[in-house]
């Protein structure tokens, strides 16, 4: 087993769509957040190693989410395509995690060490 300072140089950390917008939780912006502050704690020990961290994240049941307000108001406001709904979704969710990834790092005093920060 590798330990931390084995690592290879570039890492890629695949956060499922569950993961960043779990069943139990109604979806609202400070459950998002908390989810996303979760997340970013559990990656601290990746990105404060000298390497490059690669995140990509899934987004279906946060794509779902989009696609059913807009089921919902569709009388009013037209809908949005599916490629449009998941271009949304994927900016949101990036948004959101990098927020808590740059919070978590500067929390503890790394931030600005990396490249993405």
């Amino acid at each position: 087993m590798r330990t931390l300072n084995e690592v290879p140089r570039r890492l890629v950390i695949a956060i499922g769509g569950n993961a960043v917008h779990p069943e139990d939780i109604s979806g609202t912006s400070d459950e998002q957040k908390a989810v996303a502050q979760q997340t970013a704690e559990a990656l601290l020990p990746l990105a404060e190693l000298d390497n490059e961290l690669v995140i990509t994240h899934g987004n279906g049941p946060v794509v779902g989410k989009i696609m059913m307000r807009q089921m919902l108001t569709m009388s009013r406001i037209p809908p949005m395509s599916m490629d449009i709904c998941v271009a949304h979704s994927q900016g949101g969710i990036g948004y959101l995690l990098m927020q808590a990834i740059e919070n978590v790092l500067r929390a503890h005093g790394t931030a600005g060490t990396s490249p993405a920060c």
